[in-house]
This record gives structure tokens, sequence and C-alpha cells, in this order.
């Protein structure tokens, strides 16, 4: 008993995990995802295109470990997105481990399903942030990670205009909904599976 339980905590939460980080991999990465917002703020129409096509691609390098920061980006934005890129390493190390559990405690999509929407409700529920970003992204979300004021942007920074506050507003909109997009898919997937068994055993 003791033992299908720790299961299935191991379970859920890798299915939890993989199904957030997914979404979040894609835009946390992507140069087009940024530059995309980029086109669509006010910020960043104050900077020339060749540089704010340099910054989001020295950006999106240095956080994947392939290139440096050096398009004006100044001191201490160099030390936040180290610690950024830090994060980003354990999120990785995690996706994996997330992974690896799922694929030695194999599981049915009968049981995912169930699973999945314990997600989809949990995910709903973070929608509530969106309304309340400005506070949440000050007070609750960098306070948590970080233990200086180095996320703090001024207009001397490159971040102030490639990355303003909206951009990660819309951002997260995106990663909750697919997020909850995919777990929809398992849920449907278990549903299906469900159907199946019963006629055949019928």
């Amino acid at each position: 008993m003791l033992l299908k339980l720790i299961k299935n905590v191991l379970v859920f939460s890798s299915l939890f995990y993989l199904t957030f980080y997914l979404p979040f991999v894609f835009v946390a990465y992507n140069p087009y995802w940024i530059n995309y917002n980029c086109e669509n703020n006010q910020r960043c129409s104050k900077v020339k295109t060749e540089f704010r096509v340099n910054a989001v691609n020295e950006l999106t390098s240095f956080l994947s470990h392939r290139g440096e920061l050096n398009t004006g980006w100044q001191k201490n934005e160099k030390i936040h997105m180290s610690e950024v890129r830090h994060i980003f390493d354990i999120m990785f190390m995690a996706a994996l481990a997330s992974l690896a559990l799922l694929l030695i405690i194999r599981k049915d999509r009968m049981s995912l399903y169930k699973f999945a929407i314990i997600n989809i409700v949990i995910a709903l529920a973070l929608i509530l942030i969106v309304p309340n970003f400005k506070t949440f992204w000050r007070d609750v979300f960098h306070p948590l990670l970080f233990n200086n004021d180095f996320w703090k942007m001024s207009r001397q920074d490159v971040s102030y205009y490639i990355t303003p506050r909206s951009f990660f507003k819309l951002t997260t909109i995106v990663i909750l909904s697919t997020w909850i997009s995919l777990n929809v898919l398992i849920v449907a997937s278990g549903l299906i599976l469900r159907k199946d068994r019963s006629l055949y055993q019928d």
C-alpha cells in the first residue's frame, strides 16, 4: 500500500513537472518568441533592430551555454542572467529525472489521465496570477528565487527593452495555456482508452 502511494506521488509529480516544463522550455530558449514579443511592445521600438536581434540571440545562447552577453549588457544583468541560467540548468536536470521516473514506473494512460485532471485544476488555479501579475512578479516570484535586487531593471539595462514585465506576463499565459492543453490531451487519451476497454469487456 505504501509502495503504491509512493509510486503514485512520483508519477504525479513527474507528469506535473514535465507537462509544465515542455511549454516553458519552448519559450525560455526561443529567440523567435522574444523577438515576436519585442516587435509588439513600445520599449523595443526605442532600440535599433540590429541591436535588439543581437541582444536576444546573445541572451538565448547564454541561457543554453552557447555564448556570452556582450551587446551592452550591464554588470548587474550579467549576474542576474547567470543566476537565471543556473535555475534553468536545475530545471533541465529535474525534467530528465521526471522523464526517467515516468519510464521506470510504468503507468498506463488510464492512470495518467487521473493525474492530468489534477494538473488541469492546479493550472487553472494558477491563472489567478495573471490579473495580479505585477504584484506576483515583484513581491512573490523574485524575492522567492533571488536574494538580491539584480533582477530590477533600469533604462540602462538591455533587458529593460527586450524583456519588459509585459513579456513575462504573456509568456506566463502561454505556458499555463499550453500546460493545460497538454493535460487535456492526456485526459482525452485516457478517456478514449477507458471507453475502448469497456467495449471489449462488454
